[in-house]
């Protein structure tokens, strides 16, 4: 329960308890991943499924504060999760938070980056709506199970 118990939801889970920032409509879900020589961001991994390009804007920012103050990275590079790199690409949401992002100063918007792109260690910050970042998530981790796996087998084989 939260700490003033009314609203029934859990510690930390809860928008009506904790308040959010000013200027920032919806909460996210972060972590940190795992790529190339260091180790990046991505946001929202699944609180919503349905964002506005203004959230992902938020997202962004959040996330690139985020990496300034924990990783100690002084200018991160902040990419928008989509289905190609090129700008014709992409859904109307994700079109108008590019927009979005490349007019924003506070933060070093790099463009687009797929999904085969995420680990090679270009991005310190990756933004997609919850749904698509979930997915891409999951994905990874059905992939990186998959590989252990793969590798315990060949190795108990040899052993």
């Amino acid at each position: 329960m939260c700490k003033r118990r009314q609203h029934g939801c859990l510690d930390g889970n809860c928008t009506l308890c904790l308040k959010s920032i000013q200027g920032v409509d919806r909460p996210a879900i972060v972590s940190t991943l795992p790529s190339y020589g260091k180790n990046l961001r991505m946001l929202d991994l699944g609180a919503n499924v349905d964002s506005s390009a203004m959230n992902l804007v938020q997202f962004a920012i959040m996330g690139s504060v985020l990496a300034a103050a924990i990783d100690n990275i002084s200018n991160p590079k902040v990419y928008l999760l989509n289905i190609g790199e090129e700008v014709i690409k992409g859904n109307k949401q994700v079109k108008e938070t590019a927009l979005l992002l490349a007019e924003t100063k506070a933060i070093n918007y790099q463009g687009y980056i797929e999904g085969d792109d995420i680990f090679k260690g270009e991005a310190d910050i990756i933004v997609s709506d919850g749904f698509v970042g979930n997915v891409s998530l999951k994905s990874s981790e059905g992939a990186a199970l998959f590989m252990i796996r793969l590798i315990k087998k060949d190795f108990n084989a040899i052993s």
